[in-house]
């Protein structure tokens, strides 16, 4: 826990020190402030924040699974409904999959997503064919995975399955 807290200080350090010289650039026009440093700055404030919100985590980690699961469910349905107020309230799955094929980016996420949740099915299966889950479970993930998506099959696996130790 120390070195994460060293961690999140020196980011915070980081986040800081372009925060400022980037304040100091725009006010004083002494220099060009640098298009990197708008990146730096913005990935030090990701960081320092997902790091923060991890560590108090940490001693809650059900409640997050649990947070995490509503979103899986509630972040797709918002998008499928968004989807669908689109296209005049009527489903296309035609018009879907040319969408979601659109680009190679949402390609990729679509090749990433695809191996990922795979993985977790194959992973399921063999925890049940070991005995480490029951049928019951088994087909809770498995429902879950094929009906909400994978958003909601592993984060209600992690919530199932943590033990404090």
């Amino acid at each position: 826990m120390k070195k994460l807290e060293a961690i999140k200080y020196i980011l915070l350090g980081i986040w800081s020190v372009s925060i400022f010289t980037r304040l100091v650039g725009k006010l004083t026009n002494l220099y060009e402030i640098p298009k990197w440093s708008i990146y730096l700055t913005l990935v030090s404030l990701i960081l320092w924040t997902t790091l923060s919100l991890t560590m108090y985590f940490i001693k809650k980690m059900k409640k997050l699974f649990a947070l995490l699961c509503v979103l899986g469910v509630v972040l797709p349905y918002y998008n499928i409904y968004k989807f669908i107020e689109a296209n005049n309230w009527e489903w296309s799955t035609a018009l879907f999959f040319e969408q979601i094929n659109l680009n190679y980016g949402m390609k990729i996420l679509n090749a990433d997503l695809t191996v990922v949740a795979t993985t977790f099915l194959i992973f399921i299966i063999y925890k049940l064919n070991v005995k480490y889950i029951s049928l019951k479970q088994f087909l809770k993930y498995f429902i879950s995975l094929f009906i909400v998506g994978f958003s909601l099959a592993l984060p209600l696996y992690l919530y199932d399955n943590y033990n404090r130790d």
